[in-house]
């Protein structure tokens, strides 16, 4: 899939999509691309086993990294300011020993470069839930994460007013304002921001598959993220829904508007049964 994007951050309605071979121009790790993004690394300079094929100019990948990363920075903020809902929880990285038993861990580091590949896989995400409504509205296979429930905004608003933060839980736009204001100010003592962080998980209701079929609009929305209409394409090899989703844009690129008729909605509500 093809979309064009500018410096801003602006996606260009004009778009394209098909079936294609994917040629890689260069083996790099998060902690190079890091390392490129932040100027440590410059052409010439990259570490043994990793690197550019024959196929490409490195100094011409070196760019693209920096503006993608540009993009991918403005996307970011945009959605943010938008109203979407950021709570990065640490993973932990186990070391085993011979037996398989962990022995120790460490937490895993989030760079610039991982929130850039975030930020293109939701995109792709957003466009490609895009072409199936367009296309097979009826078995589009989407993801949502519903707002929270009354009970569990005040039972949120009272841990935290007992924490003597200043919380105003009153709508989408407002809450996700408040939590990344919690999030991110360091005038708050970390120890309380962890835990008016470790209570926001238990706010947020569940996310599911979907089939669009005669499901409101209203009720496609993704909270957290703040999308109008979303699903899961980018990770077919650990999700089955992606499978799905690859599936159904195949028959939309083959079929267009006749997709429709190579699906079969009962099944897939089966299937999504057993997904969320």
């Amino acid at each position: 899939m093809f979309c064009y994007i500018n410096e801003e951050g602006i996606v260009s309605e004009k778009q394209r999509y098909g079936r294609s071979v994917i040629q890689s121009h260069a083996r790099f790790s998060y902690e190079i691309v890091q390392d490129i993004i932040e100027g440590k690394i410059k052409p010439g300079e990259v570490p043994a086993g990793y690197g550019v094929t024959k196929y490409a100019d490195e100094k011409k990948v070196f760019e693209s990294i920096g503006m993608l990363s540009k993009v991918a920075r403005v996307l970011r903020t945009n959605r943010m300011n938008n109203g979407a809902i950021t709570i990065d929880t640490p993973k932990k990285k186990f070391e085993l020993d011979a037996r398989l038993w962990p022995t120790s861990y460490t937490i895993e580091e989030r760079f610039e470069a991982n929130f850039l590949v975030e930020e293109f896989m939701l995109l792709a995400n957003v466009k490609v839930a895009e072409i199936l409504v367009d296309n097979c509205r009826e078995a589009a296979v989407l993801r949502r994460h519903p707002f929270p429930g009354e009970a569990k905004l005040k039972k949120f608003g009272d841990f935290t007013r007992r924490l003597g933060l200043d919380i105003h839980l009153t709508k989408a736009t407002k809450i996700s304002e408040e939590m990344n204001r919690i999030i991110g100010n360091e005038e708050i003592k970390s120890s309380l921001r962890k835990l008016a962080k470790y209570e926001m998980l238990f706010l947020m209701e569940a996310a599911d598959y979907f089939l669009v079929k005669d499901t409101e609009v209203d009720l496609w929305y993704h909270y957290a993220l703040n999308f109008r209409c979303y699903t899961h394409f980018t990770s077919p090899i650990r999700r089955y829904p992606d499978i799905l989703v690859h599936r159904e844009l195949i028959k939309v690129i083959e079929l267009k508007q006749e997709a429709m008729k190579q699906m079969s909605i009962p099944n897939l509500e089966k299937v999504l049964l057993r997904c969320n």
